[in-house]
């Protein structure tokens, strides 16, 4: 697509980092970016030749200063495009949408609620897209104190009906919820850590959580090596010598189920 100004200003900008926007996000309005530009800047945002230029070129940082300019105008057009991304297998190490997607979702506000929700109680989903979600949910409960109760019920209600097929999401359920000061949800809390369906690694035990939303003052037990309970299944299925060729991570899952094997088995065994 022919970007036209001021949008195609965007993707000479470069690594934010370069020009000390990182954390500290540019004024796009001062480029003349308004809500008018919105239909180009979802089409910078999922750009994906720009996407795959070379490292060292400013094009690949096009779709970051698209998704930072759409959530300063609360772009609300962009969110299913926002969530296809996440659904991109393209963009699954990629740190920057971990980090900036709830940050994204967060100022853009409501209207992302209902789409954020169906995403996250999607068991067909990936898991860490969805903690990427959940964690969207939590800074729009941040940015917008009117539906923090709304979020709330949302990540609790995930909780009760969630199982121990997805730990680390759960833990940070649990820990977006102790950010929010949920001590309402302390029994739900509760009754997962009963469960055994809460990964420890990530927000530490109930006597953590309870802890922390000043319920106890001090703890009861010793606290436990929370790295222990990260390791553990892979010293459980990790063998001792190899006896079959090792399956590459992009090929099929040995287990006959149709996905990639870092889709299937090699994620169960991390």
């Amino acid at each position: 697509m022919k970007y036209t100004t001021p949008v195609s200003d965007l993707i000479k900008l470069g690594d934010p980092r370069d020009t000390g926007h990182c954390d500290e996000w540019r004024d796009y309005s001062t480029l003349g970016i308004s809500k008018n530009d919105i239909p180009q800047l979802i089409e910078l945002l999922t750009d994906m030749d720009l996407y795959f230029q070379d490292s060292d070129l400013p094009e690949v940082w096009a779709s970051l200063h698209a998704w930072r300019a759409l959530a300063q105008l609360k772009a609300k057009e962009a969110i299913p495009h926002l969530i296809k991304l996440l659904d991109n297998e393209e963009y699954e190490d990629n740190d920057w949408v971990t980090e900036e997607f709830p940050k994204v979702f967060g100022m853009i506000g409501e209207e992302a609620i209902k789409p954020l929700k169906s995403f996250l109680y999607n068991s067909s989903k990936e898991e860490f897209p969805r903690i990427t979600v959940a964690h969207g949910l939590e800074q729009i409960a941040n940015y917008n104190p009117d539906k923090r109760q709304e979020c709330i019920d949302i990540l609790s209600n995930f909780l009760i009906q969630s199982t121990d097929e997805v730990t680390t999401l759960n833990g940070f359920v649990v820990s977006f919820l102790v950010d929010l000061k949920a001590v309402s949800e302390i029994n739900v809390i509760r009754d997962a850590y009963d469960r055994d369906i809460i990964d420890i690694s990530v927000q530490g035990d109930l006597e953590d959580v309870e802890l922390e939303l000043g319920l106890r003052q001090e703890r009861s037990t010793p606290k436990p090596n929370y790295m222990d309970s990260y390791y553990e299944p892979i010293y459980k299925e990790t063998p001792i010598y190899r006896e079959t060729k090792k399956v590459g991570r992009n090929e099929p899952c040995p287990c006959g189920s149709g996905k990639k094997y870092k889709k299937c088995c090699l994620s169960k065994a991390t």
